[in-house]
């Protein structure tokens, strides 16, 4: 079982409640996919980095948004590939049905993969 979190955890766990190092530490979830929206590496890195410095590092699996943001996709999909030993979520999956460059980037990256 996984959360879907909102990006920060200081932020989530004040005002929305999602408390996702207490929901691992009492094994309520399995994995906790913090939503890293953002267009900016800079902002990416930051966020990836405040979720990979605690005891719960091994549990994450940053998220990125398909749909929501004009993200350089690639890039963030390069990325991830590099630095999650736990892998990446991709939210909104409405994406595959209608983005022709999407599904070809996801294919290629599959390839990569070996998946």
């Amino acid at each position: 079982i996984s959360a879907a979190i909102l990006s920060g955890y200081d932020n989530s766990r004040k005002n929305y409640l999602q408390d996702y190092q207490k929901w691992l530490s009492l094994n309520l979830i399995d994995y906790a996919e913090p939503m890293n929206y953002t267009t900016n590496l800079t902002v990416f890195n930051r966020v990836y980095n405040s979720y990979m410095n605690n005891e719960y590092s091994d549990l994450i699996r940053m998220g990125i948004s398909s749909v929501n943001e004009k993200v350089n996709v690639a890039n963030e999909f390069s990325q991830m590939r590099i630095a999650m030993p736990n892998g990446y979520i991709i939210f909104s999956n409405s994406i595959y049905l209608t983005n022709k460059e999407f599904v070809t980037l996801l294919s290629l990256i599959k390839k990569e993969d070996n998946i």
